[in-house]
């Protein structure tokens, strides 16, 4: 039975989150009585998966996606914080706006406010949709670790949803480098024909963890809107990431 891989990997698991903080490979190993090469193979799955980040090379800490896994806890607290921040910003834009959080390689809609507009792009509350192809899914995608995204990139089956959908694992790299140094995602009748999505990360405890997103038909959209609806955008990811950082979890 101690031979075993989950038992190696809980091993793992449990030594990284007794040190509450990052842990380098060769204590890390010592720790759990374990081969720095086996170590570092379960780390290396874990970093993939989400569960682990590599904060600088050979030295690794617990995310916090693990506890979103056990509990469903945080996916609670950050509607709470958010839902009133989205009705403020869908009242401002008149439009769909979204938030939604990633699941291996899918985005989760957790909360969805309709335009009232007769002409609009709606998603339905706990329908998932790829990352790649989603405004919400780049901006989330785009600011995890290098590791992590590239593992996220590397198994995604890029499955075209229009004939405007990035089918180039290499476009979509170049897309993910835009959106992380830009800071926001946006994606143009890549999903539906006729609708245009921007999106911006959130994050806690300096790790991307969801993201916002304003729906807008594409007829709607010119450069000076797409501009204003980008900044409104990021004005409510920064509350609410300093929301999660400062409030008591519920």
């Amino acid at each position: 039975m101690e031979s075993g891989v989950a038992v190696k990997l809980f091993k793992i698991i449990e030594a990284l989150g007794a040190t509450g903080e990052p842990v380098g490979l060769a204590p890390l190993s010592a720790r759990v009585g374990l081969t720095k090469s086996t170590v570092h193979r379960i780390l290396s799955d874990l970093v993939g998966l989400g569960y682990v980040e590599r904060v600088r090379p050979g030295v690794y800490t617990l995310t916090n996606k693990l506890q979103r896994v056990i509990t469903g806890k945080d996916d609670q607290r950050l509607m709470n914080c958010a839902e009133p921040l989205l009705w403020e910003l869908h009242a401002e834009t008149d439009e769909t706006v979204n938030l939604g959080v990633l699941s291996e390689d899918r985005v989760i809609y957790l909360k969805v406010i309709e335009s009232a507009q007769p002409l609009r792009r709606v998603a339905e509350v706990n329908s998932t949709d790829p990352f790649y192809n989603t405004a919400l899914g780049r901006a989330i995608v785009s600011q995890l670790p290098e590791e992590e995204r590239e593992a996220i990139v590397d198994s995604a089956e890029l499955v075209p949803r229009t004939d405007r959908s990035v089918t180039d694992k290499g476009k979509l790299r170049e897309i993910l480098a835009q959106a992380k140094q830009n800071g926001f995602a946006s994606e143009q009748d890549e999903s539906d024909l006729g609708v245009t999505c921007l999106g911006v990360p959130v994050y806690e405890n300096n790790r991307v963890i969801a993201a916002i997103s304003v729906s807008v038909p594409t007829v709607r959209m010119d450069q000076m809107r797409f501009e204003d609806i980008v900044g409104r955008l990021k004005k409510v990811a920064d509350h609410l990431t300093e929301m999660l950082g400062t409030r008591a979890a519920v």
